[in-house]
């Protein structure tokens, strides 16, 4: 007999919320459960321990980031458009646009600068 304290480890994983049935179907085979004989419990998904992490912490910004480190940057994107139309006149009608052309530019920046 476990204690009571433990039961709601022992609750079918379809009770978390926001578990939908294609993430149901993934968990049960990636738990190798057969659903025929038993659902499976959030305590078996403590069998599968995360095996990297990313420390999301580290946000010094682009000037102080180490070469090789993985750094989280809190950045401000820029895009602007410059649009280049060339017109040509000719006489006795409208105006027509023979070439046009546009420009991205794209720049990052962080409270660094």
């Amino acid at each position: 007999m476990r204690p009571s304290v433990l039961d709601s480890m022992f609750v079918s994983i379809r009770s978390l919320p926001g578990l939908g049935s294609k993430v149901f179907r993934l968990l049960t085979r990636t738990l190798k459960i057969d659903l025929a004989q038993d659902d499976p419990c959030i305590v078996d998904l403590l069998h599968f321990l995360p095996y990297s992490v990313i420390d999301r912490r580290n946000n010094p910004g682009v000037s102080g980031a180490a070469a090789g480190s993985t750094v989280t940057l809190l950045s401000l994107i820029i895009i602007s458009l410059r649009l280049s139309i060339e017109r040509t006149s000719p006489i006795g009608s409208l105006p027509m646009i023979t070439r046009a052309r546009s420009y991205w530019y794209f720049s990052i920046r962080d409270i660094t600068g």
